[in-house]
């Protein structure tokens, strides 16, 4: 019986998993079936399982479980099994991502009459969310936003090399009143001269907001205008502006931002427009 059973759920994982041989499952596969997955809601019978052994196809058309472990003792089974697959179709809502899978998962299987009645599956659900982007890791935003942090404290602060090594060499920065940035270079060169035209310039860190590989940040900028700045001649007057920023990073470092900041409170606290009543 031992051997008949381990053919069995043999069977199961080649030839309705991998195969997505729906026609096999009325051979493999009991009538009564009931799939027990915390993932998703109970169901149960044959037609069920072969709408959902045909959607994960249609999600990854790739897909393979490969048995590491196989453990039968008389009509119960338990498997070991790893998995692997490319994001090719709509998956728990998420659009296709290319993206390739691989997991491992731990299946319980119930045996009656010579078919598969039921079985209990346990699998890296998150793991699998995080890999195709829709689930990120907690250690990973909270150290995208200590990057972020850091190089914020330290911009415009007597810091600058601190927050240039927090940059990487390809970065892009969009800011509709700044000059185009495609390097750190132009970066650096960009920072430096704000820095001679202002004296005591600091960034002042507010709300940092983290999700995917993406963090957002509110600030404030301070600093006396003692040097010409973008046509404005020195007037030792003091700014005191807000803005916020979204940055993309990329093995550790920024690889790319998107910044606005209160550039029309800054040309008033200059003088160089009148103020708006």
């Amino acid at each position: 019986m031992s051997e008949a059973n381990k053919d069995l759920v043999r069977r199961w994982t080649e030839e309705i998993w991998n195969q997505g041989n729906l026609p096999a499952i009325d051979e493999i596969v009991a009538a009564d079936y009931v799939h027990n997955d915390p993932v998703q809601p109970q169901f149960k019978g044959r037609e069920a399982l072969k709408q959902h052994v045909a959607a994960v196809h249609a999600s990854f058309p790739d897909i393979h479980y490969a048995i590491e472990d196989l453990i039968i003792e008389g009509d119960n089974a338990a498997t070991r099994i790893s998995y692997s697959g490319t994001h090719l179709g709509e998956w728990m809502g998420m659009a296709a991502t290319g993206k390739r899978l691989e997991g491992t998962a731990n299946v319980l299987l119930r045996i009656a009459a010579g078919k598969v009645a039921e079985i209990w599956s346990v699998w890296d659900a998150f793991g699998c969310l995080q890999t195709l982007g829709a689930a990120a890791d907690p250690a990973v935003l909270a150290a995208n936003k200590a990057i972020v942090r850091r190089y914020a404290e330290n911009i415009h602060s007597g810091n600058n090399p601190v927050a240039f090594s927090l940059v990487a060499d390809d970065l892009v920065m969009h800011s509709p009143h700044t000059p185009p940035i495609n390097t750190r270079a132009e970066f650096e060169d960009y920072i430096i001269s704000t820095d001679a035209a202002f004296n005591g310039l600091r960034v002042s860190v507010g709300d940092l907001i983290a999700d995917g590989d993406k963090v957002a940040l509110r600030f404030s900028i301070t600093g006396t205008l003692t040097g010409e700045w973008k046509g404005i001649p020195p007037t030792g007057k003091a700014i005191e502006i807000t803005g916020t920023g979204t940055y993309r990073l990329e093995a550790g470092k920024i690889a790319e931002m998107w910044i606005d900041w209160d550039a029309l409170g800054a040309f008033q606290q200059l003088g160089a427009i009148p103020a708006m009543v």
